[in-house]
């Protein structure tokens, strides 16, 4: 297993920070930099750019996201609640991201791929937990494919 970089993860931690209170759009590294009390150099080591960190938040995304979606699929309410409850949380811990993902992902191809790749992905999952809901009476079936995307 890989250790982790103490380095670059408070690094990853300050620009989810200062990308939420102030928008990735308006953060560089730079600020990331001075943030932390260190040389921009010193950055650069750790991540060539922005977009660099950026991709690595949303490698963090989807693994927070593999993590719910790989639970137990429960079908009571309790669980579906708690459910919602989890992915509200990851998206409020990352919004800037959801927030600006039109113009990171234009800006950046390989967050793009990746990105698209990811959706559908979480499409398969979510209609598995369809089928389940289906199965547990919770819903109707629906009609056809379009209603199910």
């Amino acid at each position: 297993m890989k250790k982790e970089n103490p380095t670059r993860e408070r690094i990853v931690e300050c620009a989810i920070s200062l990308f939420n209170a102030r928008g990735a759009h308006s953060v560089t590294t730079n600020h990331i930099a001075e943030e932390l009390g260190m040389s921009p150099g010193n950055l650069y080591y750790h991540f060539r750019n922005k977009q660099e960190i950026i991709r690595d938040i949303f490698a963090r995304i989807t693994a927070r996201f593999e993590e719910v979606w790989s639970l137990p699929a429960e079908s009571d309410p309790e669980a579906i609640a708690a459910l919602y409850e989890s992915i509200s949380e990851i998206y409020f811990s990352y919004r800037f991201f959801y927030l600006e993902l039109p113009s990171l992902v234009a800006q950046d191809e390989l967050l793009r791929k990746e990105y698209i790749a990811n959706q559908e992905a979480k499409r398969e999952q979510i209609a598995q937990v369809v089928a389940g809901f289906v199965a547990a009476g919770i819903m109707n079936e629906p009609e056809d494919e379009r209603e199910l995307q």
